[in-house]
């Protein structure tokens, strides 16, 4: 938080170098395919066809146990944290090439780059609404 905390983010961007980053400041990551949960929450996985991306760890596990509750299975949950070099447009982009996802769900609170996020969710529309027009 504050000065110190921006300077430490700003000092694992650049260990970092060209590694994406989940987080800091996140639960995690999980990938129900792979029976990888790499968070420090125990959840049952139940492989799906459904992808999240939440800013909020408390509200995304709350989104995960209700998608549990509901019989929803998971492909992929992601807690991005404080985005220290990975925002929403760049898992956007992984997401949308990915085999086991059919629907995407995001929680955001912010954006680095509204633009190009928002770029990224008309082109992924009209990619699969449209075909690609």
């Amino acid at each position: 938080m504050g000065s110190d905390g921006s300077e430490l983010q700003k000092k694992l961007r650049e260990a970092a170098g060209d590694m994406p980053i989940v987080g800091p400041n996140t639960l995690g990551f999980l990938n129900a395919h792979a029976r990888l949960n790499v968070t420090f929450y125990p959840r049952v996985l139940h492989p799906g066809n459904v992808s999240f991306l939440s800013q909020s760890g408390g509200i995304g596990l709350g989104i995960k146990g209700r998608a549990d509750d509901e019989g929803l299975g998971i492909a992929k949950w992601v807690g991005v944290g404080n985005r220290v070099n990975l925002e929403f447009e760049i898992l956007l982009d992984y997401l949308k090439d990915d085999p086991e996802t059919r629907v995407i769900g995001i929680f955001m609170e912010g954006a680095a780059n509204p633009t190009a996020f928002l770029k990224q969710v008309a082109e992924l529309y009209i990619e699969k609404t449209c075909g690609g027009l």
